[in-house]
């Protein structure tokens, strides 16, 4: 989390593109959903401690819960923005599986030439120079473009998870793991 947010008090901004018509997809969001609750729950009064009561009052209500670890900004049929891409595809840098996950959701953005020449494992072995991102007025046609058409042609293939403030992306379980790494009560105690 980014230190100005800490300072806040306000959770991070992970992004979902959600593909409503892919399990993964629907996995991932749920997965987001229930890792993004509070580090501790709080609990109605009847449960509350003593110590709790004299520091924060008695009340026969459900005590405020504190923030959620992070904010989902759920984006359903959506494609990134020019900015959003840039700044996504400087995260390419920020861990290997980052490249993976970048050129599986955005195979054209990569020429397919790069990718003949790399043979299976080493699918991913290409320089971050190699990844080609249209110019501003190309993706506002693609934002223009219908959502199933962009699927279909390959444009774009979510699942996509963003997490703006560490940098980081991911399309499947392994990697969304790597970022709720971020969230876990022990990195949120340690100061990580």
């Amino acid at each position: 989390m980014s230190m100005f947010k800490t300072i806040q008090s306000n959770p991070g901004v992970i992004t979902i593109f959600h593909n409503v018509h892919s399990q993964l997809s629907k996995s991932l969001l749920t997965k987001l959903q229930q890792s993004a609750k509070p580090y501790h729950q709080q609990v109605s009064s009847k449960h509350q401690s003593i110590l709790s009561k004299v520091l924060h009052g008695n009340s026969d209500s459900e005590s405020k819960s504190p923030l959620e670890k992070y904010t989902i900004e759920q984006i359903n049929s959506g494609f990134p923005t020019y900015d959003q891409l840039k700044l996504i595809k400087s995260f390419v840098n920020s861990h290997p599986s980052s490249k993976t996950t970048f050129i599986d959701v955005f195979p054209k953005f990569i020429d397919p030439k790069v990718l003949e020449s790399l043979n299976g494992a080493n699918k991913y072995n290409f320089n971050i120079s190699d990844l080609k991102i249209p110019d501003e007025m190309e993706i506002n046609e693609l934002l223009n473009t219908d959502y199933e058409k962009l699927l279909k042609d390959g444009w774009f293939k979510p699942p996509l998870v963003i997490d703006w403030d560490n940098s980081l992306i991911a399309n499947n379980e392994f990697t969304l793991d790597r970022i709720l790494k971020h969230y876990s009560a022990e990195n949120h105690s340690n100061g990580d």
